[in-house]
């Protein structure tokens, strides 16, 4: 990742695409069913994967919601000028399955948007922790304790 560039929405999008296609790909082997990775995109740029119990669709208010976004200062602090990286994990209705946000709630949180290695070294340091195991675990976790 160390020779990505993160000057775009484009390459933002890609990144988040690679990795919510290896939590679907997780997700559907082990049993449940998903959609393709989809541009949710608003006041921060976020693309989410909808994973169901099998048998079950979107449409059966049933399912968790994968997020991954990169949120600016602005749109959580009203301060211009910072970036950072998220999960999400959100069952339908609102309840938080899980999530990461590195620094989250620090005065680290917030890289500087204009600083593409620090925008790098902070995706780096979110993609370390990223594990699409990990997240489809929490998923069978929360349908074993919820069902």
């Amino acid at each position: 990742m160390s020779n990505e560039t993160f000057s775009s929405e484009a390459t933002y999008a890609a990144l988040f695409t690679k990795r919510l296609e290896q939590v679907r790909k997780e997700a559907k082997a082990r049993g449940y069913e998903c959609d393709e990775p989809y541009d949710m995109t608003d006041e921060y740029l976020r693309w989410n994967v909808f994973v169901c119990p099998a048998g079950k669709t979107m449409d059966d208010e049933d399912g968790i919601d994968v997020e991954l976004c990169a949120h600016t200062s602005e749109a959580y602090e009203g301060e211009k000028g910072g970036v950072n990286f998220s999960l999400g994990l959100c069952h339908y209705g609102g309840e938080i399955v899980g999530g990461y946000a590195p620094h989250n709630y620090t005065p680290a949180c917030w890289v500087p948007i204009e600083d593409k290695e620090a925008i790098r070294d902070r995706w780096n340091l979110f993609d370390a922790h990223f594990s699409a195991a990990a997240i489809v675990d929490q998923i069978d976790k929360y349908y074993a304790e919820n069902s």
